[in-house]
């Protein structure tokens, strides 16, 4: 009977263990590939002003350190905001979906392009 009692006792505690653990574990995963992809949206960008000032080190523009956001919202808007005549030469604007660290010379989500060099 003390046998039989000392077994029982050391698989509840088995049990108990083994569920207490289990509580704490992510279940299996279950979720299908398509579930986890992550979308950029380019409707609520911040766009800054790339200045040309330093091409030995940004050829291809930068965004000043301490630059302001210039405007939030989608490129059409970004647009609509007449910082710089239109073209398709030189970034004028970059949009992030985030804050960058300045001064980068990431071209961020979005650009909006002029033929005039900022």
């Amino acid at each position: 009977m003390k046998r039989f009692k000392l077994m029982l006792s050391a698989a509840v505690l088995l049990a108990a263990c083994s569920a207490t653990a289990m509580a704490g574990t992510p279940k299996g995963e279950t979720k299908d590939a398509k579930s986890e992809v992550t979308t950029t949206t380019t409707d609520n960008l911040h766009w800054y002003k790339v200045s040309y000032d330093n091409p030995s080190v940004y050829p291809n523009g930068y965004i000043k350190s301490g630059a302001p956001v210039q405007f939030t919202g989608d490129r059409e808007g970004a647009m609509n905001e007449n910082i710089c005549p239109t073209g398709d030469t030189y970034d004028c604007l970059r949009g992030f979906s985030g804050t960058p660290s300045l001064p980068t010379e990431n071209v961020g989500t979005d650009q909006v392009q002029t033929d005039e060099q900022p």
